[in-house]
């Protein structure tokens, strides 16, 4: 069923029902009516108690009562002594001598159809008279639900009216608001990304304008991140390519005739691929990451082994290039993690490199695992060099490169990729640095 209809079976629903009801109601005031000689009896005879009794307050107008009794109604009234002086019932005769009591119990019993009413302080003073009073049911079942039937009446009119034009309010705001849901969604199809969707109201609707119109705006910047990402792609791959192009025209064109020339421009065109090859393989690794196209082969190790392996690459690396490599590692044998140890190796090999480019030969390179607030801590931390404050917010953003790192061979892209492979793993990492004195990553081990 479509939205449209939906909404119009609920406003259908909301004046319906009531209206239905509302008929019925007055079906039932319409039959009732049929039925006003009972209900004008019932209403003569709570008029006359009214008049006469409320009024009637001293013995000698009491014996009126009997001469305009409506019809349904009888009256006995007892004098001080319990002796009949009024009665409108034929086996009660005047004179009787009756107790109150014995008197209530005998027109419950002789009149089981009938209401009995009881006043024992009627007329006060020396008479002392008490009244009674017996109603015939059948006068008045008709006059309670007919007053209560007209008050349904009324409150379903009401309700009729009230409901609908609130449905209709509500359901056309809403129906409004889906309207430019919908709008806004056909714009985004298209491309059109350069609008603002105000939300209206603090209900839900306006909630969900609100997270549209937050995606709109990230999907916009994931659009401008993707254009300057195929600039920065086309400008680092077209520089060493344009360059290998170059020499190989220069070699066609003879300019390297001899061995030592030749040599020289084939070295650079071989270092210039390398290149090229080192900035498509970051990429290829900086997308899979970013898009999720893969999946961690992940297994549960003992945290210690792991360590211990990464520690054997780093000190052949730190024997190569001639740095002082200090491991420290505190960490119980009875901690495992859930890991995908080759993807996981490679970040740490990234940082640990990262630390090589930094700094120089003799210089210290620290790698600790220590217990920290909320688990295990990494920290790799160096000697070197150190990042400038105005880059430490930086150096996990994709394509970022330092001042000193225009010539670097990759994207700026490594440390963009250790931080998606850590974060994969539930883990996390952070960075400080102070210029000239070194830098300190720490990582936050997850479960």
């Amino acid at each position: 069923m479509k939205l449209r209809s939906k909404f119009a079976f609920l406003i259908a629903a909301i004046i319906v029902i009531p209206f239905f009801l509302t008929v019925i109601i007055s079906y039932g005031v319409f039959l009732l009516r049929m039925n006003d000689d009972e209900v004008n009896r019932q209403s003569e005879i709570m008029h006359w108690m009214v008049r006469t009794f409320h009024k009637t307050r001293k013995i000698e107008d009491i014996y009126y009562v009997l001469d305009n009794i409506p019809e349904g109604l009888d009256v006995i009234i007892l004098d001080s002594w319990n002796m009949v002086l009024v009665s409108s019932i034929s086996n009660i005769t005047k004179g009787t001598i009756m107790q109150p009591d014995d008197l209530l119990a005998r027109l419950s019993r002789d009149y089981p159809a009938r209401s009995h009413l009881y006043d024992p302080s009627f007329i006060t003073g020396p008479e002392n008279a008490k009244l009674f009073f017996s109603i015939n049911l059948s006068s008045i079942e008709f006059a309670a639900p007919l007053h209560i039937v007209r008050g349904i009446y009324l409150l379903f009119f009401i309700l009729l009216l009230s409901s609908s034009v609130t449905g209709v309010m509500i359901l056309g705001s809403f129906r409004t608001s889906i309207i430019r849901l919908e709008q806004a969604t056909r714009r985004v199809a298209k491309g059109d990304l350069d609008f603002k969707l105000e939300p209206r109201g603090k209900d839900e609707i306006a909630s969900l304008t609100r997270s549209f119109d937050s995606m709109r705006e990230q999907l916009k910047e994931e659009y401008a991140k993707r254009s300057r990402f195929l600039m920065a792609v086309s400008h680092d791959l077209s520089t060493p390519l344009t360059s290998i192009k170059g020499y190989i025209e220069a070699i066609k064109d003879g300019l390297a005739k001899d061995p030592v020339h030749l040599d020289r421009y084939i070295s650079i065109i071989s270092d210039r691929a390398d290149l090229l090859e080192t900035r498509i393989s970051e990429l290829i690794e900086f997308v899979r990451m970013e898009t999720g196209e893969w999946r961690l082969r992940q297994k549960k190790v003992r945290l210690r082994d792991f360590l211990n392996l990464v520690i054997s690459i780093f000190k052949e690396d730190a024997l190569i290039f001639k740095r002082r490599f200090i491991p420290e590692i505190d960490v119980p044998d009875i901690i495992f993690v859930t890991i995908d140890r080759n993807l996981l190796l490679r970040a740490m090999e990234n940082l640990f490199h990262n630390a090589i480019r930094y700094t120089h030969e003799n210089d210290e390179i620290c790698f600790r695992a220590v217990p920290g607030e909320k688990g295990m801590q990494l920290i790799l931390s160096d000697s070197g060099e150190g990042i400038e404050e105005e880059e430490l917010d930086h150096i996990f953003d994709p394509f970022f490169r330092g001042k000193k790192l225009d010539n670097h061979k990759g994207f700026g892209l490594g440390l963009s990729i250790v931080k998606s492979i850590l974060g994969a793993h539930g883990w996390d990492i952070r960075v400080e640095s102070e210029k000239g004195r070194g830098t300190a990553f720490f990582i936050m081990i997850g479960g």
